[in-house]
């Protein structure tokens, strides 16, 4: 029993195998007439009860694990970068400082670089639809729109670069049709300067568009 008692905090099973041994020796004992093993048999009998039973948890430690195995179900649901944060956010405070922690933190990182995968797959997509539109020359003025619109939703993003590129192209498109109409309007008389024409119809245009042009 003095085995089983010193073994319990380390090897709960062969602890339990210990004081069920230790049990059937004091039956053993007790059958023979022996006074005192009634007990002994009794703590032994306690003591795998106790390990049987296994040692009580933190209410915050069981907390914190039953958070985690609704948040791996969740996961494995696929619902997204956005919503797995979100749940993340929501239980952060529940699992900080508990054995569930680094877990926690792993599969936060993992849902933070999926969500920059996300978007760059959103932005991608973007861009290409833009490539097309801009390939079909059919609309400066509507290609200008668009690209300003992608410039302010993704500002910073490593298609920039791009985006202006395009943007600048389709100006220079808009501006060559305006020549060619201011040519036929100053022929009528209607407009003395391209600049009055550009006041006239330019309104989308940048000022910096304005000043250059």
């Amino acid at each position: 029993l003095a085995r089983a008692q010193a073994l319990a905090s380390k090897t709960r099973e062969e602890a339990i195998k210990f004081a069920q041994d230790a049990i059937a020796d004091f039956d053993e004992s007790i059958k023979r007439g022996a006074r005192t093993g009634k007990p002994h048999r009794a703590a032994a009998e306690k003591l795998v009860a106790t390990l049987k039973e296994g040692p009580k948890k933190d209410p915050r430690v069981e907390k914190a694990e039953q958070l985690m195995a609704a948040l791996r179900a969740f996961v494995e649901s696929k619902p997204g970068a956005d919503a797995i944060l979100k749940k993340c956010d929501e239980m952060a405070a529940e699992v900080k400082e508990t054995p569930s922690e680094p877990e926690f933190r792993l599969i936060r990182e993992r849902a933070e670089k999926l969500k920059l995968e996300e978007r760059r797959a959103v932005v991608e997509t973007a861009v290409e639809e833009l490539r097309k539109f801009a390939g079909t020359k059919s609309d400066p003025t509507e290609l200008i729109r668009r690209c300003d619109e992608f410039t302010k939703q993704n500002p910073g993003t490593e298609f920039a670069s791009e985006v202006a590129l395009l943007r600048e192209s389709a100006v220079g498109d808009r501006l060559d049709a305006w020549r060619s109409k201011w040519s036929a309007l100053c022929d009528d008389g209607k407009f003395a300067s391209a600049r009055k024409l550009i006041e006239s119809e330019g309104g989308f245009l940048a000022e910096a568009d304005r000043t250059r042009y």
